[in-house]
């Protein structure tokens, strides 16, 4: 594999090319201004992110590297595994197992916030340096129940007194405090990108928030809301 990198006056294009006698060739071109390094470094990770995830060889590498500094979560992993495993399952589906957890831990932040929040705070500081989580996902919650799936959560706020098990959260998430405290979710509760829960509310088990809905009052079982305010439209 090679990687040429051409750096113009003002713009910067970006070549990245297979494997020999590789049938996969990717050109990405980017043009921004050369001062705006935040961008041409994230631009880069992609690219080259995309290339080494076609290269099995180069996977292995990289997952091999990251259980090196990964060995007192796997050795935390061991001793919970039992409480892990449904998280975990959720992310990879597929059979649990060290492997797996490796590969979870190494691409989804998010599921790392959630390993941190199940070991709890003592422990997760003297680890979490190591791999660092989604610094803008915040979990201020009693208990989270089994199989949680916090799918890409960066900029969500799950304040809540409690969470039932199969919980699935996108992005932009808040559950916080409001008239009569926090809310308390039930189980298999689906809550979509940009939704605010807040307040001493319940929702029912098998609920489905949709994105950007704004829900302040009791929503009860197997129902779907949508909107602001949030409005049930199936039972």
């Amino acid at each position: 594999m090679s990687h040429i990198f051409v750096f113009l006056p003002r713009t910067c294009s970006i070549l990245c090319t297979s494997i020999k006698n590789s049938p996969h060739f990717v050109l990405v071109n980017a043009y921004f201004a050369v001062n705006n390094f935040a961008f041409y470094k994230n631009y880069v990770t992609f690219a080259l992110k995309f290339r080494l995830e076609m290269n099995p060889i180069t996977q292995t590498i990289i997952l091999s590297a990251s259980a090196v500094r990964m060995l007192p979560h796997i050795a935390l992993y061991l001793l919970h595994k039992k409480e892990i495993d449904a998280d975990l399952y959720q992310v990879q589906d597929k059979k649990p197992s060290v492997l797996n957890f490796i590969k979870a831990c190494t691409r989804e932040r998010s599921f790392r916030n959630l390993f941190y929040y199940r070991m709890g705070e003592y422990r997760s500081v003297f680890i979490s340096w190591l791999l660092p989580p989604e610094r803008t996902l915040n979990i201020w919650c009693p208990r989270i129940g089994e199989g949680a799936h916090l799918e890409h959560a960066y900029a969500t706020y799950l304040n809540a007194e409690a969470i039932g098990k199969n919980f699935y959260c996108l992005q932009m998430v808040t559950l916080g405090n409001g008239k009569g405290g926090r809310p308390t979710i039930g189980d298999d509760v689906k809550i979509y990108t940009g939704a605010t829960v807040f307040g001493g509310i319940r929702i029912g088990n098998q609920v489905t928030i949709g994105a950007g809905a704004v829900v302040f009052q009791d929503v009860p079982d197997g129902c779907t809301v949508v909107g602001n305010p949030a409005r049930i439209v199936e039972k």
